[in-house]
């Protein structure tokens, strides 16, 4: 299952081709103009404003290594992940062991 917007490289000749080809893969598209129900954008929200804040790296390489940095801690924080998820009102809480729910563990970073 994927999510995504409707950026003009998800649309691109090149990706729908390769979706053509996986029949299994489920494609999800956020509605136009929507980046509260994208979890992505609440990702980005909480590394600029808590995992980067008042960082001010000296070049792209310093800035670079601050951001794996911020997206390393933010990966050892399974619940913070989770927030994000439900924050955006993708995720309504399916059973337990659903396919809904094993799907958005996958997503989420779930094993």
């Amino acid at each position: 299952m994927v999510f995504w917007d409707s950026g003009p490289h998800h649309r691109s000749k090149l990706v729908q081709a390769f979706l053509a080809t996986q029949p299994r893969l489920e494609v999800h598209r956020f509605p136009g103009y929507s980046p509260e129900l994208n979890p992505d954008e609440w990702v980005w929200s909480h590394l600029k404003k808590h995992e980067l804040a008042s960082y001010a790296p000296h070049d792209v390489r310093e800035l670079r290594r601050g951001v794996r940095l911020g997206v390393m801690r933010m990966r050892d924080r399974p619940a913070l992940i989770r927030s994000f998820v439900a924050a955006s009102h993708l995720y309504e809480g399916p059973t337990e062991g659903s396919k809904r729910a094993r799907s958005v563990e996958i997503l989420v970073g779930g094993h």
